[in-house]
């Protein structure tokens, strides 16, 4: 996997959980994002 596209998923993923963090306080949606974004980075490397 080219190295800016991961540095790029990663940026939107914490972006992303930062967003939620800060508009839902949703624990649950929180842990599934962090789950998926997870796994998603892990098989495309």
């Amino acid at each position: 996997m080219v190295d800016w596209m991961q540095q790029t998923l990663v940026s939107l993923c914490a972006y992303a959980e930062d967003l939620l963090t800060l508009l839902l306080h949703h624990h649950l949606l929180l842990m599934i994002l962090s789950t998926s974004c997870t796994l998603f980075a892990f098989f495309l490397t």
